[in-house]
């Protein structure tokens, strides 16, 4: 039982490597219908196992797992399929740095945030509402 047993969970390992889950290299139903069968292993390979599930974790604004031609941003190091957010394979090999729409979103907000303080800054501080004044009287 033992010997069978191992012999099982070395084909199984075998059928893990040979998927190159870690490159894309397999659907999503093959890596599930892998993590199933290693529960049915009497022989545990938690390392491999793991590797499969992390694969599975929801990645791009789809929320679907790990596959086929995948960009990163280079902001937030979250990882989004190419095709979901319109850029190809050979558009990414030109890019030098990926952001992704929440990463230029949040850093537009900022530099606009930053930028209304600054204007709430001057015209609440009694200096500069005095200056402004006094270049307002000038002009009539």
């Amino acid at each position: 039982i033992l010997r069978n047993a191992i012999r099982t969970a070395r084909s199984w390992l075998n059928r893990v490597k040979k998927c190159k889950v870690v490159e894309g290299g397999t659907t999503a139903l093959e890596i599930e219908r892998l993590i199933n069968e290693h529960s049915e292993l009497i022989v545990a390979m938690p390392e491999e196992v793991e590797k499969l599930k992390q694969v599975m974790k929801g990645y791009c604004l789809c929320r679907r797992p790990y596959e086929g031609f995948m960009i990163g941003c280079d902001g937030c190091d979250e990882w989004y399929h190419g095709p979901c957010i319109g850029v190809s394979e050979s558009q990414a090999d030109r890019c030098e740095k990926y952001l992704c729409v929440r990463c230029c979103v949040k850093r537009v907000f900022t530099n606009s945030s930053a930028a209304v303080a600054g204007t709430i800054r001057k015209w609440t501080s009694d200096k500069d509402r005095k200056k402004a004044r006094q270049g307002a009287q000038g002009h009539k």
